[in-house]
């Protein structure tokens, strides 16, 4: 009989050892998961930090570009002139000795003397 008393009090104690192994367990458990959300807390207010310090950054960065850029006239407004209506004395001055001689050939086919 006191062989399985002794094997009864032997269990009961590996039982309540198990227990407290297991107790012990759950508390680290809890305790990483109360770590864990604390973490997510810090996470978020770091994340709406950083947004507010992003926007006052992009903020800054304009106010700079907008005074470092140069102010913004009114476009100033030039006509193109037609190069077909341009007078035929400034084609003559631009043009090349043989355009010249060919309109010169053409000239005097029309019967006008140079």
């Amino acid at each position: 009989m006191e062989t399985q008393d002794r094997l009864i009090m032997r269990e009961q104690l590996e039982l309540s050892q198990e227990k407290e192994r297991l107790s012990c367990i759950k508390n680290e458990y809890d305790k990483k998961g109360r770590q864990i959300d604390q973490l997510q807390k810090q996470i978020i207010s770091l994340r709406v930090e950083r947004t507010e310090l992003d926007s006052q950054w992009r903020e800054g960065i304009l106010s700079i570009k907008a005074t470092q850029c140069p102010p913004v006239l009114e476009p100033v407004k030039s006509r193109k002139k037609d190069p077909r209506k341009r007078g035929i004395d400034k084609a003559l001055k631009k043009a090349s000795p043989e355009k010249l001689a060919k309109i010169a050939a053409l000239m005097e086919k029309m019967g006008i003397e140079l």
